[in-house]
C-alpha cells in the first residue's frame, strides 16, 4: 500500500513518446483554469511556432490531491518520462497557471550537480513545457539547469 492509504496505487501513465509533454491534473476545483491550461499546452511551439504540441493529459480523479513524491513514484519506471508537469492547486489558482515540474529521475543519494534550493521541482508556464521536454529528451540540458533559471526568476517560474 502506498502513502495514499486505502485509495490505493495511482493509475499507470499510458505509454508515450519521449517528446510527449505529460501533464497530470491533481486539482479538479477549477474547470475554467484547466481549460486555459489545455489551450496553452495545445499551441504550436518552437522558434517559428512550427512544431506541433504533443501532450498527454492525465485528467483522472484518481490523481486528485496526489503529492509530488507519489506522482514521481508512479512514473519512475517509465524510460520516456524525463519530466512530469502537474496541474495542482497553485496552477489552478494563479493567473499564469504555472505548472509544477517534477524530476522523476531525481535521486537524493546522487543529487544534480547544480546547487539550487530544490533541484527536483520548479514552476513553469504551460507554453514553456515543450521546450523543456524536448531538451531533456535530447539530453541537451539537465533538469537542474531549468530549475536554476526558474528559481532565479522573481516569481520562481520558468517562462521560456
Amino acid at each position: 500500500m502506498d502513502c495514499r492509504g486505502e485509495i490505493g496505487a495511482l493509475p499507470e501513465i499510458e505509454p508515450h513518446h519521449a517528446y510527449t509533454v505529460v501533464v497530470i491534473r491533481t486539482d479538479h476545483t477549477n474547470d475554467a483554469a484547466w481549460t486555459d491550461v489545455m489551450a496553452e499546452l495545445a499551441k504550436p511551439w518552437g522558434p517559428a511556432d512550427d512544431r506541433p504540441a504533443i501532450v498527454l493529459l492525465v485528467d483522472d480523479p484518481a490523481w486528485a490531491d496526489a503529492e509530488p513524491d507519489d506522482i514521481v513514484a508512479a512514473a519512475r519506471h517509465d524510460a520516456h518520462t524525463f519530466v512530469l508537469f502537474v496541474a495542482d492547486p497553485h496552477t489552478m489558482g494563479c493567473d499564469d497557471h504555472a505548472l509544477l515540474a517534477l524530476d522523476p529521475r531525481y535521486d537524493e543519494e546522487d543529487p544534480d550537480p547544480i546547487d539550487i534550493a530544490s533541484p527536483r521541482a520548479f514552476r513553469i508556464l504551460p507554453a514553456a513545457t515543450h521546450n523543456v521536454q524536448a531538451n531533456l529528451a535530447d539530453a541537451n540540458l539537465f533538469f537542474a539547469e531549468f530549475a536554476r533559471v526558474a528559481h532565479a526568476d522573481p516569481d520562481g517560474v520558468l517562462r521560456c
